[in-house]
């Protein structure tokens, strides 16, 4: 398929394969192997089933690599560190890479990748309630991350002044993953499941040949959960209203509260 790059990973792999999907593994990460690819099967079901299957899904490998290198998501494969192998491991950073199969090109010239990361980081703890059975996955992590943006921005005043959809232009979009998986963890608690769903998947269908802008993808989301969510996603996207909240101290659950009553 269509990438902007070629991973070439050279060991003494050994190989695990299920139907079209495929595992490349160290000889000693047999076990990590079989939970890898369970993890990869599991998640690829569950998406499937929300937001429909993948135009000419041809199958998807994951390659391990040692510590240290870190994970990355193409279109037929990722590269997986060895310590996501471990038995003690959670599944989360597969459940994450998986989730980007339904991303769409992002057309912007400097991409902020909130829809693409804020989205994954977001799916990512959803799936550890959901599949692992971890009660509170996604409200405990947004609120450790609204803690630690709140002493990052402290730290650095400027940061509370750039809306999310700036931070392509700033550097900032490691910030996107965490701010951006607290926006998605409100969306979804306001909108509910089926909804949520229904607003991925048909984004999805509609743009993933042509590729879309972060402005697509918002007016999607407004376009089809209603005309209240302007405001919710002004505040979070175009402005700073959302993190002027986050700065107040409010919780995860003190966020949707405020957005119910809107």
């Amino acid at each position: 398929k269509p990438s902007w790059r070629m991973d070439i990973a050279v060991a003494d792999y050994r190989l695990y394969e299920e139907g079209e999907n495929r595992v490349y593994f160290f000889e000693a990460d047999s076990l990590g192997a079989r939970r890898v690819m369970q993890a990869m099967q599991s998640s690829f079901e569950l998406y499937t089933g929300w937001f429909g299957p993948l135009d000419n899904y041809l199958g998807y490998s994951v390659i391990e690599v040692p510590e240290g290198y870190s994970s990355q998501f193409d279109v037929c494969a990722t590269t997986l560190s060895a310590e996501n192998f471990h038995v003690s491991r959670d599944m989360n950073t597969i459940y994450h890479e998986i989730a980007h199969s339904w991303n769409v090109k992002n057309l912007d010239p400097q991409p902020c990748r909130f829809e693409s990361e804020g989205y994954a980081r977001f799916l990512e703890f959803l799936l550890l309630e959901k599949i692992d059975g971890k009660e509170h996955a996604v409200s405990e992590e947004a609120d450790n991350y609204l803690g630690r943006i709140r002493s990052a921005f402290t730290d650095h005043e400027a940061y509370q002044h750039i809306p999310i959809s700036d931070y392509g232009v700033h550097g900032m979009t490691h910030y996107s993953y965490s701010l951006g998986m607290v926006v998605f963890a409100i969306f979804y608690d306001l909108v509910g499941e089926e909804q949520f769903n229904r607003i991925i998947g048909s984004f999805y269908a509609q743009y993933h040949e042509s590729g879309a802008t972060l402005d697509e993808f918002i007016s999607h989301c407004t376009e089809s959960a209603g005309p209240r969510f302007e405001r919710f996603f002004n505040d979070w996207i175009y402005t700073t209203g959302g993190i002027q909240l986050v700065m107040e101290g409010l919780t995860l659950q003190d966020l949707i509260s405020f957005y119910s009553e809107i």
